[in-house]
């Protein structure tokens, strides 16, 4: 038989009780938190590209060398369901690019008219292209 809770002898069963409602209050503590962390992720304000828009996109480590650029600087060219062709003054880069691989420069350092609209080039081959090595 459990004893009076507001005395020191509580049963196990008492106390594995009082633990277990315990864990469940400091459970649901923890997904509110991880639920507010996720809303603020997911609330973050998404920059909006249009063409013409001066940017620079990030450039993965497997696809540039020890001596090239984290970034390359673009416009974008053409917009299709959020997904957008970028060019540069050494061509098209192949492919589409979201947001999330884009930034907004901080001036017009290249303008749509600048980019060589008769070569396509793959990202690598533009950082490639950049930093001289072809």
């Amino acid at each position: 038989m459990c004893k009076n809770e507001s005395t020191e002898d509580v049963c196990d069963l008492c106390k594995t009780n009082k633990t277990i409602h315990e864990e469940r209050k400091a459970g649901h503590a923890g997904q509110e938190k991880a639920a507010k962390k996720m809303l603020r992720v997911s609330n973050a304000v998404i920059p909006e590209f249009k063409i013409n828009d001066c940017i620079t996109i990030s450039v993965p480590k497997v696809d540039r060398g020890p001596s090239d650029s984290f970034r390359v600087m673009a416009v974008i060219i053409e917009e299709k369901n959020e997904m957008y062709k970028v060019g540069t003054t050494h061509g098209f880069i192949k492919g589409w690019f979201n947001s999330g691989n884009m930034q907004h420069a901080t001036a017009n350092f290249i303008l749509a008219e600048q980019v060589n609209k008769q070569k396509e080039l793959t990202l690598r081959e533009t950082v490639q292209v950049i930093s001289g090595v072809v």
